[in-house]
């Protein structure tokens, strides 16, 4: 810890005791960096505490470029694409359409509350102390949970976490605990999962689920984000869907967005079929992936389906066609995968092979005479695609 951030911690802590007001806060925060700081509670710039010597022509400057980002999302993206891996807060050069800023999320733990933003050259910011301006971060976010003001509402918050964990199950024990049961009937929800590849990125894909869905309730459980988006009035729109595709590449976390399902208690259900998915058993990737494509991985989860047993309900025949190639190095299991990916198309197989037409024709062939599988039957078919997805389940099928 640097000099300046014990410094910090000896000056800020005694006026978090005295319940000293966030712009004085701020005020003493921008004395110790010898330059201008703007808190911004829950990324809302028309809420920003800004320092007494804040440049004023910058809030406009800033404001003018925010009427046409909506949350400040792309602004968000940008300065994430500038950062260093793993330095948090970081430092975002200036370049010809942008200004240099030193950045950082102010959250504590899984509670977010907004972000800092330190504006200057790059002359003036390229040497900042960065523990200095996590240490004021994390005193300012004290400070909000204190008051109790910005962040996610708490009440609701601990709500959703407890619903999410299956604490709250029935109408009864909701209704003991909020004022207002009434406001969660009638409603369509889906829950998004999000987990990036180090813990410390969560407060970032968190502040950017939030500005995508702004308002939504959210919480973490063993690593794995959890925003629950309300459609009562309208499914995601697809401006969000590209966000979160961008949001996923930029901060390297796989997103998956769950099935619409109408009783907020169900969330804890969706949450295990969601924590269930494949897609979280392995090294973030960087992608958006929808649960509606995968709907019979629920159905898996509540057979009870075991690592070993799972297998009593996979087609024979394509389990020793595996196993054959597996032996002899030959590819009829992922030439039929293929085939049925690019809907019996030989030509689409052929090239996703990067092979002839001839040689898929003549392995569909082999397949049919050896294994006795066409995808012709109706039955096979169904059998095929089931094995290959109960594979895909338990991590048997890349």
């Amino acid at each position: 810890m640097s000099y300046l951030s014990v410094k910090a911690e000896s000056i800020l802590f005694p006026m978090l005791y005295d319940n000293t007001d966030l712009q004085v806060l701020v005020d003493t925060a921008s004395e110790l960096l010898n330059a201008p700081v703007r808190f911004s509670p829950d990324n809302r710039i028309e809420l920003a505490i800004c320092s007494k010597n804040y440049p004023e022509g910058e809030m406009i400057r800033i404001k003018k470029m925010l009427s046409k980002d909506s949350h400040g999302f792309n602004t968000f993206m940008g300065v994430l694409s500038k950062r260093k891996e793993n330095l948090i807060p970081f430092y975002s050069p200036a370049t010809e359409d942008d200004y240099a800023r030193v950045f950082s999320n102010v959250y504590i733990g899984e509670r977010y509350f907004g972000n800092i933003t330190i504006p200057g050259t790059n002359q003036e910011l390229e040497n900042m102390d960065m523990e200095l301006v996590q240490t004021i971060a994390r005193i300012i976010a004290i400070s909000c949970s204190i008051d109790g003001v910005w962040g996610y509402n708490l009440n609701e918050q601990n709500l959703f976490k407890m619903i999410l964990c299956g604490k709250i199950k029935t109408l009864m024990e909701l209704s003991v605990m909020v004022s207002d049961s009434e406001k969660y009937h009638g409603k369509q929800y889906r829950l998004l999962a999000a987990k990036g590849r180090k813990s410390e990125e969560n407060a970032l894909i968190t502040s950017a689920l939030l500005r995508i869905f702004p308002d939504s309730l959210t919480a973490e459980e063993q690593g794995i984000i959890y925003t629950l988006v309300d459609l009562t009035e309208k499914e995601i729109r697809t401006y969000q869907i590209e966000n979160l595709k961008e949001s996923a590449k930029v901060l390297q976390a796989d997103i998956l967005i769950g099935c619409r399902f109408c009783n907020i208690l169900n969330s804890n259900i969706q949450r295990s079929y969601l924590c269930s998915h494949p897609i979280f058993k392995k090294q973030p990737r960087g992608t958006l992936f929808y649960f509606d494509d995968h709907r019979e991985y629920a159905l898996f989860l509540r057979s009870n389906l075991e690592t070993d047993g799972y297998l009593d309900y996979c087609n024979p025949a394509l389990i020793e066609m595996i196993r054959w190639d597996q032996q002899q190095n030959s590819e009829y299991y992922k030439t039929l995968k293929q085939y049925i990916k690019n809907n019996f198309e030989i030509g689409k197989t052929a090239e996703a092979l990067a092979t002839h037409k001839n040689t898929i024709l003549y392995r569909l062939k082999k397949i049919e005479e050896k294994w006795n599988l066409s995808c012709r039957d109706a039955n096979q078919l169904f059998s095929i695609q089931l094995t290959m997805r109960l594979l895909k389940y338990f991590e048997q099928d890349d």
